[in-house]
C-alpha cells in the first residue's frame, strides 16, 4: 500500500505544481495580455490566478484525503504539547506575514477596483512580498526573520505535526521542494524589480530558515 500511496500522491502533487507554475509564469501572462488586452488582463489576472489556485488546492486536498494512508510515528506527552505549541506560533506567524503583504493586495483587489472604476490599472505584485517602503525596501517583522516567511512558516507548521503519516510526509517533502524552487524564482523577479536594495536585503537576511545563533535584532517591528 505504501508504494501506491507514494506514486499516486506524487503524481497528483506534480500535476498541481506544473499547472500552478505555468499559470504563474511570464509566458502565460503574455498570452492572456495578447488575447484580452493589457488593461483587462492586468485588472483580472491576479484575482483569477488566486481563485484558480485556491480551487485547485481544494481539489488536490480532497483527492489526497481519499487515498489510503499508513502511520509513520505518533509523538505523545510533553514533546507533543511542545510541537503543537510550535504549530500555533507558526499559524500566527503566517497570519502576520499575510498582514504585512496585505490580503487585498495578495488577491489582486486593487487592480480589480481600478478596472471597475475606469482608472489606470496599477502594477501587479512583483512577488509575494510587501510593497517597497523606501530605499531599503522597508520590510520588517517576519520579513526580517527570513526572506520567504510565507514559505518557511507553513513548512514549520507542517513538520511539527506530532502525528506523521506516509501521505503527510510526502506532501511535506514535495511542498518543501516546491517552495524552495519557487522562492528562488521569486528572488530573480525581486532582484529585477529592486536591484541593489534587494541584493543588500539578501545579504542581511537568511533565505528560508533562521540559522542557529542568528538573532534577528535589527529592523524588527
Amino acid at each position: 500500500m505504501s508504494r501506491s500511496i507514494v506514486i499516486r500522491s506524487l503524481a497528483a502533487l506534480a500535476l498541481f505544481a506544473v499547472a500552478h507554475s505555468l499559470l504563474a509564469a511570464v509566458p502565460a501572462k503574455r498570452v492572456v495580455r495578447s488575447l484580452a488586452g493589457p488593461r483587462l488582463a492586468d485588472g483580472l489576472y491576479r484575482g483569477a490566478y488566486v481563485t484558480v489556485a485556491a480551487a485547485s488546492t481544494g481539489l488536490l486536498a480532497g483527492y489526497l484525503w481519499r487515498l489510503p494512508d499508513r502511520g509513520l510515528y505518533r509523538v505523545s506527552g510533553g514533546p507533543r504539547a511542545l510541537m503543537m505549541a510550535g504549530q500555533v506560533l507558526g499559524v500566527f506567524g503566517t497570519g502576520a506575514v499575510m498582514l504585512h503583504v496585505g490580503p487585498a493586495r495578495f488577491a489582486g483587489v486593487p487592480q480589480l477596483m481600478d478596472l471597475v472604476a475606469g482608472r489606470p490599472v496599477g502594477p501587479p505584485m512583483v512577488a509575494q512580498h510587501p510593497p517597497s517602503a523606501g530605499p531599503d525596501l522597508g520590510w520588517r517583522g517576519p520579513f526580517r526573520l527570513c526572506r520567504h516567511p510565507n514559505n518557511a512558516l507553513p513548512l514549520v507548521v507542517w513538520w511539527l505535526s506530532p502525528t506523521m503519516t506516509v501521505k503527510w510526509a510526502i506532501v511535506g517533502l514535495a511542498g518543501a521542494a516546491y517552495m524552495v524552487l519557487g522562492s528562488w524564482h521569486e528572488e530573480r523577479r525581486l532582484e529585477r524589480a529592486y536591484g541593489e536594495p534587494f541584493r543588500r536585503y539578501r545579504r542581511d537576511v537568511p533565505h528560508l530558515f533562521v540559522p542557529l545563533g542568528w538573532l534577528p535584532t535589527r529592523g524588527l517591528g
